[in-house]
């Protein structure tokens, strides 16, 4: 347990983490910049559950939770900072591969204090203060990339418990760091109507899926840049930076993961990827503002394929 109690004293402690959009900047120029960086993003809690649901899952519900989320990342890369808690669970990739997290307990008993597992179907409460996930276990020898809490994993934890740390590995994921699309590419308006990216101007509404609308806050001067051109097999091509976020049936997935064969959400439903191709493309990037509120997520159309966007804060 040494190893990871030292972990969560450095955390708990305060390791000189402020709550500044800018740190959450820091983490994407950081992780973007260099691939073998491998962070740890950290969610205290004065309280959760842990309960059976259905097939092998549980119900993890942490209650108490801080409004950003504290990330570090060790040698070579060795950066901190904190991003808000919604920001991350709307852009942190969850999906095809659920990531490897720690449940750590400060005052858990010794053999039920530190329980190993994957996250999933994240939701987050802020006005509650109460994030949710579906977990799976992963048992006391799995290989979680959690080398910290290795020799210190427990086979279960109680199914309520205070004063809470959940340590969730970013692993390999690509993260929705960017929102660059191709500058001639085709945005659907509220009104029906499309523009192309490179058009469109502050103030503007854009439709998205779910009818609620999302406005244009900023649109950047268009630069080459490589991107992915995906077609699906409805015929449409939407060329956009490798980071950027399609939405998929399991949330969203970055371009540079999208292979033909996978299922992409479009305004008719859902399509498969026909093909992927990397290019150079003239891209803005295109920063909006959400309803569901600062730092969130939300989806417009280009070509009528769903694209994620994260907001500004």
């Amino acid at each position: 347990m040494a190893a990871a109690a030292a972990v969560v004293a450095m955390v708990l402690s305060g390791c000189a983490m402020s709550s500044t959009s800018e740190q959450g900047s820091s983490y994407e120029a950081a992780s973007n910049a260099d691939d073998s960086a491998n962070y740890l993003f950290v969610q205290e809690a004065t309280s959760g559950t842990f309960l059976p649901s259905s097939d092998d899952y549980y119900d993890l519900v942490l209650t108490g939770v801080e409004d950003h989320t504290v990330y570090f990342a060790d040698r070579p890369t060795r950066d901190a900072g904190s991003l808000p808690t919604d920001q991350f669970i709307s852009t942190f990739n969850w999906a095809p591969v659920a990531p490897n997290a720690a449940i750590v307990l400060r005052h858990g008993d010794s053999d039920a204090q530190t329980l190993a597992v994957t996250l999933d179907e994240p939701s987050y409460d802020a006005s509650a203060g109460t994030v949710r996930y579906r977990a799976k276990t992963l048992g006391t020898t799995a290989n979680t990339d959690l080398a910290s809490f290795d020799d210190s994993l427990d086979a279960s934890i109680p199914e309520s418990f205070d004063d809470v740390a959940l340590f969730i590995d970013d692993g390999d994921a690509t993260h929705c760091a960017s929102n660059g699309i191709a500058a001639d590419a085709l945005a659907k308006r509220v009104d029906g109507a499309s523009s192309r990216v490179e058009s469109l101007t502050p103030g503007l509404l854009l439709s998205t899926p779910w009818g609620d609308g999302v406005t244009v806050s900023a649109v950047s001067a268009s630069t080459s840049q490589p991107v992915v051109e995906l077609t699906s097999v409805g015929g449409a091509t939407i060329a956009v930076t490798p980071t950027t976020c399609l939405t998929t049936p399991n949330g969203p997935a970055a371009a540079a993961d999208l292979q033909p064969g996978d299922t992409i959400n479009t305004a008719e439903g859902q399509t498969q990827v026909a093909s992927a191709t990397a290019a150079t493309a003239e891209v803005v990037s295109l920063t909006v503002e959400s309803n569901n509120g600062p730092g969130q997520g939300t989806a417009i159309f280009v070509y009528g394929i769903q694209v994620f966007l994260v907001a500004g804060d």
